[in-house]
């Protein structure tokens, strides 16, 4: 018997002082890789240090919220850098993500809070349109 619902994606674990170690960037790809989503990790990153990749996973679930979490297949997640540092985009693959985005009051304030946490980093975040209308977030985490 089916129940109508969608089979429940893993979620992605958010960081913090209770919940365990943080993850590693191959948990965070095989999670987001399980969820649907495309992800290219460079292998460069894999020694990155447990704080940037706890950040990095904080990101990447803070930009998909922004995104509206797009399902399965609707989003792309690129990381790349050193063992110091790491490029981080989220992609929302949607012809159109980047206009809904600037129509969406709910959206628009979690990306106001992703942006005061990139910032109080010393961090960048960067919002695109990209090609088709798709919505690009993207930033650079450093080690502190």
């Amino acid at each position: 018997m089916h129940s109508g619902s969608a089979p429940r994606k893993p979620p992605i674990r958010a960081p913090g002082p209770d919940r365990g170690p943080p993850p590693d960037l191959c948990e965070l790809v095989a999670t987001l890789r399980s969820r649907g989503y495309a992800v290219h990790l460079d292998a460069s990153c894999a020694g990155t240090r447990a704080q940037v990749s706890t950040r990095a996973a904080r990101f990447v679930e803070s930009a998909l919220a922004v995104a509206g979490n797009p399902k399965s297949g609707e989003a792309y997640v690129r990381v790349s850098g050193s063992t110091e540092s790491l490029f981080v985009e989220v992609t929302h693959l949607g012809f159109s993500a980047h206009d809904a985005l600037e129509r969406d009051e709910a959206a628009l304030i979690a990306l106001d809070a992703l942006r005061q946490w990139t910032c109080s980093r010393g961090e960048w975040l960067s919002v695109e349109r990209g090609p088709r209308g798709q919505l690009l977030i993207a930033t650079v985490i450093r080690t502190p």
